[in-house]
């Protein structure tokens, strides 16, 4: 990747026409058996998981008496890789019914709105996402994405809000393993808080914005160091599309379980109605059209996260075209 960053200029004309008709064409018997697929998979797992405690169960009392600790203790280790192969699994599996969900919001998953809604509903509720605000705030999101002030998803903070932090956090924010302690609680409660406080959303909202409040101020009318951010003198809608990442999640994972979010984000980013199962062949459209102004990476997920968490700390306070910053202050890339 290019250390220097030119912001593209195409404009979003030029890229719908390189992108076929047809992948804009909804078929819905395939989206309907992704989803069944996914809910039937969640089911045999549970099923599986239950019968399998059963056995456990079972198996610890008819040799609770034999006194043999290694048996024990070989069985208490099957059940635990047992577990996480099942919640590893089973989370990916709800991860893609609520990305269903998200297919709903934009009304990419079937030519019926209502029935978007309707399947949009019952997905985000079953994982606890109120899916009307979430999806208004998420159109959001796409209108204005990478736009300072105005996106509603990871506003970076600039380097004075930074520098009003502790000073003791001055001195932990370099400690991998501090580092790592935030990113782990990040990545458990991130989301929920998200939802309930609007935590990474705009400086300018209350303290106490939350999805689940139909008053609060969201409902009135009115791979991150190498990608952009803009203020508004630097920023139009297909700047800010382009301004995400492809990204190999988890390979195979990615693709089956979570329907290509990952893999084909940035076209996605352009036309949200895309249906998610024709976005690598308009992917390839794209690519052929703007070349290395379509971001991807390869990186394994997990060690892209890391990267990230620790190069993204922070953006300056002036200029049109920006990029994060680690806590000494170093951009990976830089505006020509």
């Amino acid at each position: 990747m290019d250390l220097e960053f030119s912001p593209p200029n195409w404009t979003l004309d030029e890229i719908r026409k390189a992108i076929p008709e047809e992948v804009f064409q909804h078929r819905p018997a395939l989206a309907l058996a992704v989803l069944a697929r996914d809910m039937i998979l969640i089911l045999i797992l549970g099923s599986a998981m239950s019968t399998a405690r059963q056995m456990s169960g079972d198996f610890e009392w008819q040799h609770s008496d034999d006194g043999d600790s290694l048996v024990e203790a070989l069985s208490s280790l099957l059940v635990l890789a047992a577990w996480l192969v099942y919640w590893w699994f089973q989370g990916l599996l709800f991860t893609g019914i609520w990305i269903i969900g998200h297919e709903c919001a934009h009304e990419s998953f079937l030519p019926s709105k209502i029935s978007c809604n309707v399947i949009g509903l019952v997905c985000h509720t079953l994982l606890w996402t109120p899916h009307f605000s979430w999806k208004l705030v998420h159109h959001i999101h796409h209108r204005y994405h990478g736009l300072m002030g105005k996106d509603q998803h990871w506003i970076p903070q600039t380097r004075s809000k930074l520098k009003k932090s502790s000073m003791c956090m001055e001195y932990l924010q370099d400690a991998p393993l501090f580092n790592l302690l935030q990113l782990i609680v990040q990545q458990i409660i991130g989301y929920p808080l998200y939802l309930w406080f609007h935590v990474t959303g705009p400086d300018d909202y209350p303290l106490f914005t939350s999805h689940f409040n139909p008053w609060s101020i969201l409902f009135k009318p009115e791979q991150r160091y190498s990608v952009p951010h803009y203020r508004r003198s630097g920023w139009n809608y297909v700047r800010g599309a382009l301004a995400t990442t492809d990204r190999d999640f988890l390979g195979w994972q990615g693709r089956f379980f979570l329907h290509d979010i990952s893999h084909f984000h940035v076209v996605h980013h352009l036309f949200p109605r895309i249906p998610f199962y024709n976005g690598e062949i308009a992917t390839n459209h794209l690519k052929a059209l703007i070349g290395k102004d379509c971001l991807s990476s390869g990186t394994p997920v997990f060690r892209s996260l890391w990267d990230n968490y620790r190069a993204c700390q922070f953006v300056e306070d002036s200029g049109d075209i920006l990029f994060y910053k680690d806590s000494s202050g170093k951009s990976h890339r830089h505006s020509l």
